[in-house]
Order: C-alpha cells, then sequence, then structure tokens
C-alpha cells in the first residue's frame, strides 16, 4: 500500500471517524435525560398551576370585598333601636372595666313586667313611668346588664335592710314623724298665732301622734330630751319659762303674766278635750 493511500485511510478514521464516534450515546444515558427533561417540565407545570391557584384565590378575595353586604333600612320616620339609651342609667354608651357594654333588648311582655316588678320593689315612680310609657309607644326598651344587675343588688339590699329592722327602729321612725307633727303645730300655733302652751300638753300631743302613726304603741311615751329637741328646732323663735311650777313654751318674745296664766290653764283644759274626746267616741 502506498503512503497516499495510507493518508486517505488515516483521513478517514480521523475527525470523521471521531465524529460519528461521538455522536453514538449510550442507552443508559439516554434515559436519564429523559428523566431530567420530564421531570424539569413537571416542575414547570406545577409552577403554572401554582400560579393559576394564586390568581383564582385572589380573584375570590377582590369578588368578596366588591360584593355588597347587605344592611337594614329604616324608614325616616322609625328609629333604630340604637336610637334609645338604657332605661336605667339612661346612657346610650357604657363601659365596665374597660369593656364597651352592649345594649340588651326587652323582647318579651314578660321581661317588661319583671323590669317593672323590680322598680314597684324598689318604689321607684320614674322608672315605672318610663318604662310603662316607653311600651305604650312600642318604643324598644334597652339595658346595660351590668345597670340591671346593679340595680337588683340594690333592691336585695334594700329588702334586706328592711327585714333586719328592729322594734327599736320601728319605735325611732315612729316617734320621728310624731314630733314633725308636734313641730308643724309649734310652728304654725306658737309661732306664726303667738300662743302659748303647756310642755306637758305638747308632751300629750307627741304621744296621741304616735298611736295615729301606730295604733299598737303605747301613749304613755315620751320623746328623749324633748324640751331641748324643741328648743333646738326653733332656734330663737319659741322659749321655755316655768310659772307657778309649770314649763309653757311661749313664743321667743314678750313676758306672761298672771291673767295670761290663767288663760292659758282654761285653754289647757279645752285643748285636752280635743285631744280626749275623739278616742272616747270613736
Amino acid at each position: 500500500m502506498t503512503v497516499t493511500e495510507e493518508a486517505g485511510q488515516s483521513d478517514q478514521s480521523g475527525p470523521s471517524g471521531q465524529c460519528a464516534e461521538a455522536a453514538t450515546v449510550p442507552q443508559y444515558q439516554a434515559d436519564e435525560l429523559d428523566i431530567e427533561e420530564n421531570e424539569a417540565a413537571a416542575t414547570q407545570h406545577d409552577s403554572d398551576s401554582a400560579e393559576n391557584e394564586a390568581v383564582a384565590t385572589q380573584h375570590d378575595l377582590d369578588s368578596a370585598e366588591n360584593e355588597p353586604v347587605p344592611t337594614q333600612h329604616y324608614s325616616d320616620s322609625a328609629e333604630k333601636p340604637s336610637d334609645y339609651p338604657c332605661i336605667f342609667c339612661q346612657k346610650m354608651r357604657k363601659k365596665y372595666h374597660g369593656r364597651e357594654q352592649p345594649l340588651q333588648t326587652c323582647i318579651t311582655m314578660d321581661a317588661v313586667n319583671n323590669l317593672i316588678s323590680i322598680a314597684n320593689d324598689m318604689d321607684d315612680e320614674q322608672l315605672i313611668n318610663r318604662i310603662t310609657e316607653m311600651s305604650a309607644g312600642n318604643q324598644p326598651i334597652l339595658y346595660h346588664k351590668i345597670c340591671k344587675l346593679n340595680y337588683t343588688n340594690e333592691l336585695q339590699q334594700q329588702k334586706k335592710l328592711n327585714t333586719e329592722k328592729t322594734e327599736w327602729h320601728q319605735t325611732r321612725n315612729i316617734h320621728k314623724l310624731a314630733f314633725e307633727d308636734v313641730c308643724s303645730f309649734i310652728s304654725d300655733n306658737i309661732v306664726r298665732k303667738k300662743n302659748s302652751y303647756f310642755l306637758d300638753f305638747l308632751q300629750a300631743l307627741f304621744a296621741e301622734s304616735v298611736t295615729i302613726h301606730d295604733p299598737t304603741k303605747s301613749t304613755q311615751v315620751g320623746p328623749y330630751n324633748f324640751e331641748s329637741r324643741l328648743v333646738k328646732a326653733f332656734p330663737k323663735k319659741i322659749n321655755v319659762v316655768i310659772m307657778n311650777g309649770k314649763k309653757i313654751v311661749k313664743p321667743y318674745t314678750g313676758v306672761l303674766i298672771k291673767t295670761d296664766y290663767n288663760a292659758l290653764q282654761e285653754d289647757d283644759i279645752l285643748d285636752r278635750a280635743v285631744l280626749i274626746l275623739p278616742k272616747k267616741y270613736s
């Protein structure tokens, strides 16, 4: 073989032979390339799906925000329940321990009657009138729970005090009323009309007033420090003097003489008869 032929053979097995040899890829490498391409395609598909889902979610949020919220409409003549205050505190807004207290509504007549019953027990005429007027006008009766609780607690405390009243408390209250009656008599007859009366007559008047306020009480009672209390109740308006051994309550100014004393004795008999006759012929 010549040199030229060897060169030709060498050329055929040179670069051309290498390219052909390089173009042939083993089977296991081809499989790995296919797997990588499939995984990349799947990853891209998942990314596209996630983006589509995110867009859909945002769309739902936008739709929910743009969707109109149903509202309750009131006519111009109708007032909303929130326009009315609490039936107890007369306030629309109230905070308790830093928390806003919502207004509760008396829906049933039983609830309304319960409030009226509580007000009756408290002898609260203003609350009774407020409830009845609003109920008659078909207006909502609202209240804060804490206000109702405080009101009912006050009622329970009052009931407890009433049940704990002793005989002494009752007697003291009756004596107070009787003393006020005597003071009214003195103001009209001694201070205004300038008449005088024996102190023991005023004490008898006090005892009579006690029996009027409570018939079970004895008329043989006398108030504590009766004389000093009268003088204290009418400073510089009445005076207590002693004549013929008897104490007389007279106007602050003026002097009693014997003729005045004799006339006073006669008037005292008549005044006491007025106290006795109603009891005798009753």
